[in-house]
């Protein structure tokens, strides 16, 4: 069985971290082309991953699910997605979406997971599907930071904090259409809050109103982000950045 702070979940997070140093060893000192093409090949076969989740997803007759509410219009299943963009086209606000955006979704979705992938068996499509996936885009989203494609600054933070709140604003005209016509349930950005959920579900009572809820979330995202900057200095210094 595995749910947050496991003995399989540790094991996941050993893996994730054991792989960055790994590509820090190989690829730190590689050439920025080189180290784009390894990028744009993780972000790829992210994508499949995640694909192949939510097919093997669809079997699952315990579990609520339907095509509607698992289009790539989550932070954590757009991450492969903005990873080919950023590796394909070397766009730095792309990998600063990437880092401020997406390891703090990957995160929350791991340390606060939806009860329905809760306590699940590990050889299942909520086990490898929903945890592997998770940390795969903790891994992406690290990865470029850690080889030294991308070295984040502070003024990155609130470029990246408007850009997450466009993408939410945007989601959230995509689920009112949505509850208007196909699916009542969509929630993409958790803009309708998330019951349940130890973090959402306090926040979105504090502002019960969809998508400005998220707006009592900035302040954190500012200090985590500056945290963040904050603690890749030794790794990303202005002289080890590939041009």
């Amino acid at each position: 069985m595995i749910a947050a702070f496991s003995a399989w979940w540790f094991v996941f997070l050993a893996l994730t971290v054991g792989g960055l140093i790994l590509s820090r060893l190989l690829l730190g000192k590689k050439s920025r082309k080189i180290q784009l093409r390894f990028l744009l090949i993780v972000g790829i076969v992210v994508l499949v991953y995640l694909a192949v989740y939510k097919i093997c997803l669809s079997f699952d007759a315990s579990y609520d699910f339907s095509w509607w509410n698992e289009l790539p219009l989550n932070l954590c299943n757009l991450a492969p997605i903005f990873l080919i963009l950023a590796a394909a086209f070397d766009k730095k606000p792309l990998f600063s979406y990437l880092y401020f955006n997406c390891t703090l979704g990957a995160l929350v979705a791991l340390a606060a997971a939806e009860v329905e992938f809760i306590d699940v068996k590990l050889l299942s499509a909520r086990g490898l599907g929903y945890w592997g996936f998770h940390f795969l885009v903790l891994f992406l989203a690290l990865a470029p930071i850690v080889i030294g494609t991308y070295r984040p600054r502070y003024r990155d933070i609130l470029p990246s904090a408007g850009l997450i709140f466009l993408s939410a604003a945007i989601a959230h005209g995509i689920n009112v259409l949505m509850r208007a016509t196909v699916y009542e349930k969509a929630n993409f950005f958790f803009t309708f809050g998330l019951e349940g959920n130890p973090i959402a579900e306090p926040l979105y009572n504090l502002l019960p109103v969809p998508l400005l809820w998220l707006v009592l979330v900035l302040p954190v995202y500012i200090a985590v982000g500056a945290l963040m900057v904050t603690v890749t200095f030794p790794w990303t210094d202005r002289k080890k950045e590939r041009r």
